[in-house]
This record gives C-alpha cells, sequence and structure tokens, in this order.
C-alpha cells in the first residue's frame, strides 16, 4: 500500500501551535513513517525478567514482536478483520431479571467540551440544566479521562484502560498491535452486555467511534456495531465526527437511515434527544419493571460547530472582549466557587496563542464569531439535556436514576492558531484561507460551512490548564464529571477533589446496581476490571481516594500519575523518545501543573518512568506509535484497493470509496443515457467540505470540483442525445497536488488543474443519479435540491491508479 507523507496535526501542535493540521488525513491512507527511534533509558531499567513476564501475560498469542518502539516491534494481523472472529450477539447471552429496585442509568458524554466550558466549572456559556444537575449532585474536579474520543469511549463502556480494551487510539487505525486494534477486543466485555444480560433495557444515541473504518460498510462484519456489543437499540452514527446539520450517514440499529434531503432545522444534537425520550417510552412501555441503561454519546460539541440562527444570536457581541479577558473571567470563578485549590496558578497561554489585543480588527471580528458559534452549541447541549432531565422528572423516574455527565477529553486545538470555515482542510493537513473564512463570515454556523475556533479560545476551554486533547498534559485528560443519584446523594452541590479515571465509571455503576463483573461472557473468559469504583464518595467528602496511580498515553505523549505527583512527556513527533522528554509536577501543591520540578526531584522522575514503563507492557500500550498507522496497513484494507463498479440506488460509503481515490491516480468511466430535457446530478462525491460533481443541466455536461471550499469548473460540454461515455482521468503530481482530462465519448472534451488530492476526506460517500444530504455545490443544490437524474444511468466505474509520485511504499 502507498502512503503520502503528510505532517501530522499533533507534529505541528507540538510545534508550538502555529498553525493547523489533521490528525484524520493519519487515517489509512496518509501515513508518517517515523524509524530508527530508541527509547528514554529510564525506561528501559526495569529487569528484563519482568518485562518479558508482562509481555507474556498481556501479549499472549500475539504472533508479531512487541518493543517498546516501532522499531524494535513488527506488527501482525489477523487473516480477517478482528471484528469477524466469533460471533456476538444479544441472543447468546443468558438473561437474569435485574437486581430488585437496581437504578436506571444516564450517561451523557459530551465531545470536545473543555474543562472550564460548563456553568459549574467557571464558564459564561448559559447550562442552567446542567447548572442544575450539579447542584443536586457532584461535581469532580480531579477526573481525568484519555485524551481522545474512542479510547475514552472503549475505557467508559468497559472499566478497562483503553490499550488493554484494544482502542489505544481512534478507531480509524489498526497498525497490527494488539492495544491499536481500532475495536474493543472479542475477550472484552462491555458495561451494556453486562447490564442486558442482568435485565436491563440498554439504548444508544448518537456517536458510537468504536468500530474500524471498514468495518463501517452494508457488507463488513457487524461484530463490533453498538447492537453486537450489547445495545438493544440505537440511533446514531458510527464514525468520528458528522456535520450537526448535514450529516453524512445515520443509523437505526443496524440499518442505515435513508435521507436525500434533512429538514430545515435540522440538528443531531435535537435528534438524538427525540430518539432517547422515545427510547425511553418505548422501553417503559414494552417492559415497565425494567431498568434502563442510555448512553447518549454526543457528537457536539465537537467541530464543526452548526447551531440554530436562534442559539447563536445569543451571543453576539459577548466575546468581542477576546480569549484573554475571558480565560482570567473563568479563572476567577473556578476560585471563587472553590472548584480549583486557592493557590492554583493560572499559567501563561500556550504555545501560539496571541494577544487578543495584538490582534486586527478583522481577526478579532472573526474570531469572536467562531467562539459565539462554539458557545450556542454548548448552550443547545445543554437544552437538549434539559428535555432529558425533565421527562425523568416529569415522570417519576429522576429520583432513582443515576445521571453522569462528563467530557470525553479536552478542549480541541485543531483549529490552529486562525480557525477555520472548513475544518476538513485542517483535518487534511492544509493552511488556512483566511481570505475564504472572511468572505463567508455571516455564513459561519449555517450549513454551508464547518466552523472550528482557534487555539486561543481552546485555551479558554481547558482554564487553567495547559494544552489540548491529544496531550497528556492538563488541558488534555482533566475533564469535567458530573455525577447525580438523588436516591443515594445526600451531600447536595459539593465537590469531590479524590482522583478518579474515566475507567472508574463502569464499575461505579456496577457497584451501585449490585450487578457483578462476570469472569465469563458469551461462554468465554474476560479480562478482569481495571478500574476502581467511586462510590464510597458519592457521601464521604474526606475519604482518601482508593486510585493512587494512572497511566496515561497519546500519540507518544506518556504520563504516570501516583500519590499526586505527575510525570509527563510533550514528545516532539518523529524525535527521539529521551530522559529530557519528562516533566513532573506536584499535584498537591500545583493543579494547574504550572512548575515543573523535574530537576529538583531526578529519582522521582526515575520512579515515574518506571512504573510507566511497566504498567504499558501490561496495558498493552507497546510499541509507542506518533500514529496508529505506523506500524502498516492491514493486508484486508490493501485488498480493497482494486477496480469497482457501483449503481443508481447503491449506498456507497466513504470506506467503499475513498481508497480508490486518496492521494493516487484513478480513472472515473460513467455509462449514460441522455435524450433532449434530461437533466439531474450523474454523480457526486463528498459534501460541501470537498468532493467533486458530475452533472446535466441545460443540455451540457458539467464537471466542477469542490477543491475545500474553492469550486473549479470545466467549461460546460453541449451534448448529443443517445449514450455517454463519461471518463474523467484524474493525475495525481505530487505534493497532494493534482489535475484532471475530461473525455465524452472517447474524445477529450476539458482538462486542467484540480487543486488537492483527497486525504481524510471527503467523509461523505458516493451519490449515484443525485447529490444527496451535504451538497457539493451549494450553488446548485439552492436551485435544485438534490437534483435527480431524469435519465438513466447504466454504471460507475472506479478503476484505481498508481500512487502519487511522492506518496510512501508501505
Amino acid at each position: 500500500m502507498n502512503r503520502k507523507r503528510n505532517p501530522s496535526f499533533i507534529q505541528k501542535v507540538k510545534q508550538k501551535l502555529v498553525s493547523p493540521t489533521a490528525w484524520l488525513t493519519l487515517v489509512v491512507f496518509s501515513i508518517l513513517l517515523v524509524t530508527g527511534t530508541t527509547i528514554a533509558s529510564s525506561l528501559a531499567q526495569n529487569p528484563a525478567q519482568k518485562a518479558g513476564n508482562a509481555r507474556e501475560q498481556a501479549y499472549a498469542g500475539f504472533q508479531g514482536k512487541i518493543g517498546r518502539t516501532l522499531a524494535e516491534s513488527t506488527p501482525w494481523w489477523t487473516p480477517q478483520p478482528p471484528s469477524v472472529l466469533g460471533d456476538k450477539s444479544l441472543a447468546s447471552s443468558r438473561t437474569t431479571a435485574a437486581p430488585k429496585g437496581a437504578p436506571n442509568i444516564v450517561v451523557f458524554l459530551i465531545d470536545d467540551l473543555g474543562f472550564s466550558d460548563l456553568g459549574p466549572y467557571g464558564s459564561e456559556i448559559s447550562t442552567p440544566n446542567i447548572d442544575k444537575l450539579a447542584a443536586n449532585g457532584l461535581r469532580f474536579n480531579n477526573f481525568t479521562t484519555h485524551q481522545l474520543c474512542s479510547p475514552t469511549r472503549a475505557s467508559l463502556l468497559t472499566g478497562l484502560n483503553a490499550h488493554s480494551a484494544g482502542v489505544g487510539w481512534v478507531a480509524e487505525g489498526n497498525p497490527g498491535f494488539p492495544g491499536y486494534a481500532g475495536e474493543i477486543q472479542s475477550n472484552v466485555v462491555t458495561l451494556a452486555e453486562i447490564l442486558h444480560s442482568n435485565g436491563y433495557s440498554t439504548l444508544l444515541t448518537g456517536k458510537w467511534h468504536l468500530t474500524q473504518t471498514y468495518d463501517r460498510t452494508a457488507t463488513a462484519s457487524l461484530n463490533s456495531w453498538p447492537l453486537q456489543r450489547g445495545f438493544e437499540h440505537f440511533f446514531g452514527f458510527l464514525d468520528g465526527l458528522e456535520h450537526p446539520q448535514k450529516p453524512h450517514i445515520l443509523y437505526e440499529d443496524n440499518t442505515p437511515i435513508s435521507v436525500d434531503r434533512y429538514p430545515e432545522n435540522f440538528l443531531t444534537t435535537d435528534y438524538w434527544t427525540e430518539k432517547a425520550i422515545a427510547l425511553l417510552k418505548q422501553a417503559k412501555t414494552k417492559s415497565p419493571e425494567k431498568p434502563f441503561f442510555l448512553y447518549f454519546a454526543n457528537n457536539a460539541v465537537h467541530s464543526p460547530f452548526n447551531i440554530h440562527p436562534a442559539d447563536l444570536a445569543k451571543y453576539k457581541g459577548k466575546y468581542d472582549v477576546g480569549w484573554d479577558v475571558l480565560r482570567q473571567q473563568r479563572y476567577q470563578k473556578q476560585l471563587a466557587s472553590k472548584l480549583i485549590p486557592a493557590d492554583t496558578q493560572l499559567p501563561p497561554p500556550n504555545p501560539g496563542v496571541k494577544a487578543w489585543n495584538t490582534l486586527s480588527a478583522e481577526d478579532k471580528k472573526l474570531f469572536a464569531r467562531y467562539q459565539e458559534a462554539y458557545a450556542a452549541f454548548v448552550d443547545n447541549l445543554d437544552q437538549n439535556f434539559g428535555k432529558l432531565y425533565q421527562y425523568l422528572e416529569s415522570t417519576g423516574q429522576l429520583n432513582n436514576t443515576i445521571i453522569i455527565v462528563a467530557s470525553d477529553n479536552g478542549g480541541s486545538g485543531e483549529g490552529g492558531a486562525n480557525g477555520t470555515t472548513n475544518v476538513a482542510r485542517h483535518y487534511s493537513g492544509l493552511p488556512d484561507d483566511k481570505a475564504l473564512d472572511i468572505s463567508r463570515f455571516e455564513l459561519i454556523g449555517s450549513p454551508q460551512t464547518a466552523p472550528h475556533y482557534p487555539i486561543g479560545w481552546a485555551t479558554v476551554s481547558n482554564t487553567p490548564l495547559k494544552l489540548y486533547k491529544f496531550f497528556t498534559l492538563g488541558g488534555g485528560r482533566r475533564n469535567p464529571l458530573i455525577v447525580s443519584y438523588p436516591a443515594k446523594i445526600k451531600d447536595l452541590g459539593a465537590t469531590r477533589t479524590q482522583f478518579t479515571h474515566i475507567t472508574d465509571i463502569t464499575p461505579t455503576l456496577l457497584e451501585l446496581t449490585g450487578i457483578k463483573h462476570p469472569d465469563r461472557f458469551n461462554g468465554k473468559p474476560t479480562k478482569p476490571l481495571e478500574g476502581i469504583s467511586f462510590a464510597y464518595l458519592l457521601n464521604n467528602a474526606n475519604t482518601p481516594s482508593q486510585r493512587t496511580e494512572q497511566y496515561y498515553e497519546n500519540s507518544g505523549n506518556r504520563g504516570y500519575y501516583k500519590d499526586g505527583w505527575y510525570a509527563v512527556t510533550d514528545h516532539q513527533t518523529g524525535k527521539p523518545f529521551s530522559d529530557s522528554e519528562w516533566q513532573l509536577y506536584n499535584l498537591n501543591k500545583d493543579y494547574s501543573e504550572s512548575n515543573n520540578v523535574a530537576n529538583q526531584y531526578p529519582e522521582k522522575v526515575k520512579k515515574l518512568a518506571a512504573a510507566f514503563d511497566a504498567a504499558a507492557f501490561k496495558y498493552q500500550v507497546y510499541p509507542l506509535l506518533e500514529s496508529p498507522e505506523h506500524g502498516g496497513v492491514p493486508p484486508y484494507i490493501k485488498e480493497k484497493v482494486k477496480p469497482k463498479t457501483f449503481h443508481t440506488g447503491e449506498l456507497v460509503l466513504e470506506p467503499d470509496i475513498l481508497p480508490l481515490v486518496s492521494d493516487r491516480d484513478y480513472t472515473i468511466q460513467v455509462k449514460a443515457q441522455y435524450k433532449a430535457g434530461d437533466r439531474g446530478v450523474i454523480l457526486a462525491h463528498g459534501g460541501q467540505e470537498v468532493g467533486y460533481i458530475f452533472y446535466i443541466e441545460d443540455g451540457k455536461l458539467y464537471y466542477e470540483h469542490n477543491n475545500y471550499g474553492q469550486s473549479i469548473k470545466f467549461p460546460a460540454v453541449p451534448l448529443e442525445p443517445g449514450q455517454l461515455n463519461i471518463d474523467l482521468n484524474y493525475d495525481a503530481l505530487g505534493k497532494r497536488q493534482g489535475s484532471g482530462r475530461l473525455s465524452l465519448n472517447g474524445q477529450q472534451v476539458a482538462a486542467g488543474k484540480l487543486g488537492l488530492t483527497f486525504g481524510g476526506f471527503p467523509y461523505e460517500g458516493l451519490d449515484i443519479g443525485k447529490d444527496a444530504r451535504s451538497p457539493v455545490s451549494w450553488d446548485l443544490y439552492k436551485k435544485y435540491g438534490v437534483f435527480k437524474y431524469t435519465g438513466a444511468i447504466e454504471q460507475v466505474k472506479y478503476i484505481p491508479g498508481s500512487p502519487a509520485p511522492d506518496a510512501q511504499e508501505e
């Protein structure tokens, strides 16, 4: 398989965050190859026998080689995708009645919400419903997660560390090592599976993101989909992100929902809430005696920030004061409410964040608008939580319902220094186009844009912590957690300062329900819990924390916490792992990790580094990978790069089509019939962020290439009635540039540059005979909507060719 050498988002963020790039481009078809890395000698000082025993236990059955780094390791995949091995279904697990009086459970997980973005955590954003929850429950100020969405979601649902569950990075990657399989391992049982087999109704709305990219198609194994992992019903999506107003594909249970055009005011958060309440009503009507587990897994407030105009209008002008003032205000609120210790320092702004008063008036206006959109998104999320809360309250179910509200990781720096109106540019590793963003100022937050805020606002989001999502410093791993259980919690409105981790949620819920974690499930042994219940904290503010240590790792960033001390690295992508990377913080005295004391306590650093090393072997963290694809590409993915033929009405999702056009030459061959008066879309791949479209209008054939928000059009081609053989030959020229040659019935009719090759986008698949959901061309969509072709399309064939000249052969 060939891969493009494309700088990762993480690399550029770590290089002082002065320009945005992407992590999604590192998905399967764009890889930064790392060779010859070494690891800190302090990590290698554990006895060899101890490390060897850890490897034997944690990596039993693995037929590759495991070392501390990629250079010391060899990937291995089973002959088939891991999800195909063995069957998983609800029918195969024996079900017993729930314990008498067992509580209902609602887990309301928020995506990319920073530590300070909710009212109880210092925010100025209106969140009255979550504020009410905190006043009637507990807020935690020392709760941590993994630093990415998929790992956190895997830990939340299993009570295991993410690598141990098989999801050490986002689900798009499978580099051939057990800790990075992209799906929950078959010997790991989920909370939904446990609760369902113990008499619970199990329901999910929103984001899953625990299925490998190439298992997200109609023809793939469904073994890692929600219904096969314990949920009775699912309304949502399988991928890592969606456009809130124009999602590319939604699912009901195991079935894609066929939508050509969403309602005018559609918003995913509203939809998840509507479906969640409907599922709860349905469950209680069908089995009123059964408790329920609702996993409400938001894609809000992950970018893009698209919201209702009325919500956006509420925040007009509120961020004109800038990020420096707002960060200070949030910090003061946190101190005043005693959320954070009185001696907490506010660190300097993160690297690359310019002082607000040094920005131009034009930049201030644009950047404030991005934050207005983000605030409106948080506001809408709270409104929807309020609808769910009100339903539980009005139906008398609130008292015996455990409600958990948490974020999966810190606020995101993926918007770079300037933000963007088209987040696909950043996820695909492209530079800013501020002129384009300014021209679309009035559209920010509307369906025609896909916005993300600049790192200045992400810094505010994570107040008073440093850095962002991805990073093992506080801004990446320390997040809001609110727990409510009216029947049990009496210490209302209090704050818990004890150390807790995402792995602890499943054990806590099992203890509170009186259900044991099974040693065996579906006839097979299961991995034991690695989390620790924090039920003991619900009415005891002063008891010492039962969790005293925890490892962290993401993209080569390492961290280890023990007894209030935290050793952490800010690893620079492409550089050797070394002793000099380790920082040390005494969190008992330095809540915000402002004072690095590594030089004062070298022996403490050495011990914590060694503890990380032991944990990394125990929990399948090794080898350290700066991207999940560094290990190579599975054979079953390579096999997908071959000619494919599609037909009208066929559902062609991203994994079916993107490999055929990603940073390589390709040919598209269309066979269609045309008679006078026929018009409409022949095919459309992608959507408003990036893509291309063939259509017929007024007797002419048009080809338009949406180059990440900039339209490139070939001259219109007049048509004669009869057979149409339309060919587009695309040439990948290197440096992500490309050109195309359009032919009709064997004669070349147009040619020219077509901008950038595709990387992690288009996220929306292929439409034949229409342009459904997110339009490639908004001008065309405004005129005709999905614009179905009135003639006949016999077939569309894609023929992948050679990789781009500078693509990396693996």
